[in-house]
């Protein structure tokens, strides 16, 4: 396997990206719908990438376009800042400006260039900078490495137990942040669990499990969607809130405790 190819990049200079320590928070106001919703910074930041971004064609749009296609990331930032927060903020913004689904990018190659150390001086904040790049790889699926290369090199294949798996696996959560499948105020962020308890579901509503999980899958974890979908039908059976409780699944804390003790005994 060779490198990647460098087919385009941009730039953007003074630009400092966003921490995803930073870009929700919960709120719970009367006047406002509960939920996570975007900060102020956060917001702020997205404007100025949909502003600074090309509306050219910079980017693919939709599946095909990313086969065989990854971005490229550079940070220029601050020492003390971690390279991995930087990119949840950025691909967002750039799946935001040029319409596809950030789920259709099979490679990605970060970097991080130290600019200063915090805290860096007003004078030097126009060194931070965020530069985006458009690759090719050699296949379909991004590959960098060969199996040849996998196999001739020392390795190791460790097993998640069974219980710790099985319950992560249900609980992970979509970060869903297109407002335009969020239900409330436009800052609000609904998530529907990616991997739904539809055997749970099924039984609330009276319903085959495989039609549930076809209906789901057509859908996707979009709340509003969902929500019209069925809504006449959990009508009288406690609300869509209901069903979706049945369908999510959440880890309090006495079973987090008890996952953790099983995560004791394997270390």
């Amino acid at each position: 396997m060779r490198k990647p190819t460098l087919i385009s990049w941009k730039k953007f200079c003074g630009i400092p990206p966003k921490s995803t320590n930073n870009l929700y928070e919960f709120t719970n106001m009367r006047w406002r719908s509960k939920g996570w919703r975007k900060t102020y910074s956060y917001r702020l930041f997205r404007k100025a990438m949909a502003q600074l971004l090309p509306d050219d064609n910079f980017l693919p749009n939709d599946a095909a376009g990313w086969q065989g296609h990854g971005l490229y990331i550079e940070a220029g930032i601050i020492e003390e800042f971690d390279l991995d927060n930087t990119l949840k903020g950025v691909i967002d913004s750039l799946q935001e400006k040029y319409g596809f689904n950030d789920n259709m990018i099979r490679g990605l190659i970060a970097k991080k260039k130290v600019v200063g150390n915090y805290p860096l001086p007003k004078s030097q904040w126009s060194k931070q900078y965020i530069l985006i790049g458009l690759t090719r790889y050699n296949t379909p699926e991004c590959d960098i490495f060969s199996q040849a290369e996998f196999i001739s090199v020392p390795a190791e294949e460790i097993v998640a137990d069974a219980k710790v798996s099985g319950v992560l696996h249900r609980a992970i959560s979509a970060d869903w942040t297109n407002v335009e499948n969020s239900s409330g105020d436009k800052y609000t962020v609904h998530p529907l669990s990616l991997y739904p308890d539809v055997e749970n579901g099924a039984r609330f509503l009276n319903a085959d499990p495989e039609i549930l999980r076809l209906i789901l899958k057509t859908i996707g974890p979009k709340y509003g969607a969902a929500k019209e979908a069925f809504e006449d039908r959990c009508a009288e059976l406690g609300g869509f809130q209901e069903l979706n409780k049945k369908l999510m699944n959440t880890i309090n804390k006495t079973e987090y405790e008890r996952l953790t003790k099983v995560l004791d005994t394997k270390s």
